[in-house]
Order: structure tokens, then sequence, then C-alpha cells
């Protein structure tokens, strides 16, 4: 019975308890494990959020907000990709996977879409700190965030001048 309790705390500190999906902290240790074989290996870590989650869970409660991020791990989530070779290859699948997850979702008879932003950077196995490059990747995130609502600001006014509408 102990060992049990043990087992299902270190899966609780390591997963997330929605969708089983791990969690920074799992990642890490995924992470060290794979430094052991592979040290010098290049993985880009993309760290998304999807924009607006709140607004589905507000309109369609939290059972459906939950079912939007069983296969995700949360609203926020990093995905790792080992292998890597370039920053440009490490955007193209961050903007393929951006796609994908802005894709129509069927929660229950209501169709969602939500936007996602993210934000990468690269990780040298051995050579580079997990958290470091985490944060990077999160500051990578939170500048894209920032650049949508300077062009969407700027595109609602351009439509409300269109519009004739007066704009302060």
């Amino acid at each position: 019975r102990e060992i049990g309790s043990r087992v299902l705390f270190q899966r609780m500190a390591y997963l997330d308890p929605l969708t089983g999906v791990a969690n920074r902290r799992g990642a890490a240790g995924w992470l060290r494990d794979l430094q052991k074989e592979a040290t010098g290996t290049v993985v880009a870590i993309h760290s998304f959020d999807l924009n607006r989650f709140k607004q589905v869970n507000d309109a369609y409660g939290h059972q459906a907000g939950d079912k939007l991020l069983r296969p995700l791990g949360g609203d926020e989530f990093v995905v790792l990709q080992p292998g890597i070779a370039t920053q440009q290859q490490a955007e193209v699948t961050a903007a393929r996977l951006a796609r994908l997850l802005s894709l129509p979702v069927d929660l229950g008879g209501h169709t969602v879409t939500v936007s996602t932003s993210v934000g990468s950077s690269l990780l040298i196995l051995g050579s580079d700190d997990f958290e470091q490059v985490l944060t990077r990747a999160d500051q990578n995130l939170y500048d894209h965030k920032a650049r949508i609502a300077v062009a969407t600001s700027a595109l609602t006014k351009r439509l409300q001048l269109w519009e004739g509408h007066a704009v302060i």
C-alpha cells in the first residue's frame, strides 16, 4: 500500500491530473533521461497558449473546456521536439502545430475555434539549462501575443475609420 501511494504521488508530481500529459517537471525529467543517451542533441521547446480559452469556459462550461484541454494538457503547454537542426525548422513545426490547434473542435454540439500563440527556443542537451531555455520560449510566446494585440488594435482602428466611426 505504501509503494502504491508513493507511485501515485510521483505520478501526480510529473503528470497533469486532468490529461495525464507530462507537466513541466515531467518534461524536465524526460530531457534529463534523453541527455544521458544524446548529449549535444538539439531540442526545440515550443511554448503554446490557447488564446481566449476563458471565454470557452464561460460560454460552454468547464466540462466543455476540459474536453478541449484533455488532449493538450492545459491552455498553456509545452511541446518538445528533439533532433531539430535550425531555429527555422523549429518555427515551421511550431506554425504547423498552431494551425492544427486552431482547427474547429466539436464540444458536444458546439463548434469552437480558438487561436493559438506560440514561442520557441532551442536547447542543446548537456550545455543549456532547461528552465532558462523554457523561460526564453515563454518570453517569445509573450512577444508573439503582444504583436497580435498591436496588430488587432491597429486593424480595429482602421475598420472604425472605414466605417466612419470616431477613433480616439
